[in-house]
C-alpha cells in the first residue's frame, strides 16, 4: 500500500504546532495559578499572625495589608526608583526571600511597582553584582543594613556593585533553624507540633519571616532537628507531629521515631 509519507509529516506537523500552543497557554494558565497561590499564601500568614497578636494581647489589632493593597508610603521610600527600592526592601527582609517576598515588602511600604517590575529590578542588581541567588527561587542579600543606617544608604548601595560581606539573617543572639526549633518545642514538651505551629510561635517571638518560604525553612529545620537530636519525637500520621522527650525519657540507646 502506498503511503503519502508528505501528507503524513504534514498532519504531524499539524498536531505538533497544537500541541506546542496548548502547552503554551497551560504554562500560561499555571504561571497565574502560581501566582494567585502565593498571593493567598501571603495573605494567609499575615492573617495568622494577626489572630496570633490578637491572641496575646486581647485586643483587635490592625488588619493586614496584603500583596495586592499597597500601604499609605512610607518616608523615605517615595525617592526611591525601581532598583533601590529592591535592594532595599530585600535588606530589609533581612534573609533570602523570593521575588514574592519582596514584591509583598515593597507594597507594605505603599510601593506601587508590578510584580513584573520588581522581578527584572532584581535580575539587574544581580547583573550589577549587588545581590546573588541563594538558592532556586530564592535572592540573597548584601550585608544588613546597619540600624542607624538609613534608605539613603540603601539606595547608594543600589547603585554601585556591593562588596561581597557575609550578612546576618538576623540580629546576634536570636535563635534560628533547629535551634529555634529545638527551643519552641522544648516550650512545651507535652504538645503535638505540627510545621505550621512552630513556625506560628517563631514568627511570634520575631524569629521566623511570616511567608510561605519562613514556613518551609521551618520545615527544613525540623527535619535536620530530628536527625540530629535523639530527644525530638517525630510522630507520623495525616499531619506530621514533634514533640521535645524529656532527658529522662528519651530512649536509653539513643533510637528515636522516624
Amino acid at each position: 500500500m502506498d503511503v503519502d509519507l508528505e501528507a503524513v509529516l504534514a498532519r504531524i506537523r499539524a498536531d505538533r504546532a497544537e500541541a506546542e500552543a496548548q502547552l503554551s497557554a497551560a504554562q500560561t494558565q499555571l504561571s497565574a495559578a502560581q501566582a494567585r497561590l502565593d498571593e493567598l499564601a501571603s495573605m494567609e500568614a499575615s492573617v495568622q499572625v494577626a489572630a496570633i497578636a490578637a491572641e496575646k494581647y486581647g485586643q483587635n489589632v490592625p488588619a493586614p495589608t496584603y500583596a495586592g493593597q499597597p500601604s499609605a508610603q512610607e518616608p523615605g521610600w517615595a525617592s526611591l526608583n525601581n532598583k533601590q527600592a529592591a535592594l532595599t526592601a530585600l535588606k530589609a527582609i533581612g534573609r533570602p526571600a523570593s521575588t514574592r517576598a519582596v514584591y509583598n515588602k515593597l507594597r507594605s511600604v505603599g510601593r506601587t511597582e508590578e510584580f513584573d517590575q520588581v522581578r527584572a529590578a532584581l535580575g539587574d542588581l544581580k547583573r550589577k553584582g549587588s545581590i546573588s541567588k541563594a538558592n532556586r527561587g530564592l535572592w540573597q542579600p548584601p550585608a544588613a543594613i546597619e540600624a542607624d543606617v538609613g534608605v539613603s544608604a540603601a539606595a547608594a548601595a543600589a547603585n554601585s556593585p556591593a562588596a561581597a560581606e557575609p550578612y546576618s539573617a538576623a540580629p546576634e543572639g536570636t535563635p534560628a533553624g533547629a535551634n529555634a526549633a529545638m527551643q519552641v518545642l522544648q516550650s512545651d514538651p507535652a504538645r503535638l507540633w505540627n510545621v505550621r505551629e512552630v513556625w506560628a510561635e517563631e514568627v511570634k517571638r520575631g524569629w521566623a519571616e511570616p511567608t510561605p518560604n519562613g514556613r518551609e525553612a521551618v520545615r527544613v529545620a525540623l527535619g535536620r532537628l530530628r536527625k540530629r537530636e535523639p530527644r525530638v519525637e517525630f510522630i507520623e500520621g495525616p499531619v506530621y507531629t514533634y514533640r521535645w522527650r524529656p532527658q529522662e525519657l528519651a530512649p536509653s540507646n539513643g533510637s528515636r521515631h522516624i
